[in-house]
């Protein structure tokens, strides 16, 4: 978990806010992207998740759709991470985190990886104040 810790930085440090570009006052955040990995599995990849979790931020999900990517089989290896103070400001409805998916079948893959991609969207919604 250190080499995780170290290669993501802290993201309560200052420092390291302002070395990723992020403003450094800011509280509210939100990180998404393909962790090439599931969650619930024991892996590489399960540190950044133990490392989240252990600096506050609720994964969301999982979705009723168990894959985000249309490979055979499937897996669910894109994520969405949001900091507690987000999650605590209310602006965040967990029960709106939706994968979108098409049917499950070698055809209906295939079409969406050649016209799209070979992942699905994520999303799940926010309120933003003026």
């Amino acid at each position: 978990m250190a080499a995780v810790a170290k290669l993501l930085g802290d993201l309560s440090s200052e420092h390291v806010m302002d070395d990723l570009g992020m403003p450094t006052n800011e509280k509210e955040i939100v990180i998404a992207g393909d962790l090439n990995d599931s969650s619930h599995k024991k892996s590489g990849f399960r540190y950044i998740f133990d490392y989240f979790e252990g600096v506050d931020y609720t994964h969301l999900g999982p979705s009723p759709y168990p894959r985000t990517r249309t490979n055979r089989g499937g897996s669910e290896i894109d994520h969405i991470f949001v900091s507690e103070s987000l999650m605590e400001s209310g602006a965040v409805d967990e029960n709106t985190f939706k994968v979108w998916g098409v049917e499950n079948t070698p055809e209906k893959n295939k079409e969406y990886r050649d016209d799209y991609s070979d992942h699905f969207p994520l999303t799940f919604k926010i309120k933003i104040d003026s």
